[in-house]
């Protein structure tokens, strides 16, 4: 029997979109709110976690925004974060 080699595949999350609604059929997000959290989940990569993370930390919020914007983050952002949590407890 052959063994099938597997391979990883890298998972990219949908952010959500500027015209999706709730349950009550209002939209999620604010323009300004879903263009800030789209230039974070487009610019990650590019910029690295670091540069990323002193942006969004500048007024001392950092984790109230990555919260806020958890849906729109890259797995590779959830990841680093995770791992730098962990570094610093």
């Amino acid at each position: 029997m052959p063994v099938q080699a597997t391979r990883r595949m890298r998972v990219v999350p949908i952010p959500p979109g500027l015209c999706d609604r709730d349950a009550q059929k209002h939209y999620r997000f604010r323009v300004l709110d879903w263009m800030a959290c789209m230039f974070v989940h487009e610019n990650w990569k590019t910029l690295g976690a670091a540069q990323m993370w002193s942006m969004l930390n500048r007024d001392r919020n950092g984790k109230l925004y990555l919260r806020q914007m958890a849906e729109f983050l890259p797995i590779e952002a959830l990841c680093e974060l995770s791992r730098q949590s962990r570094g610093r407890s």
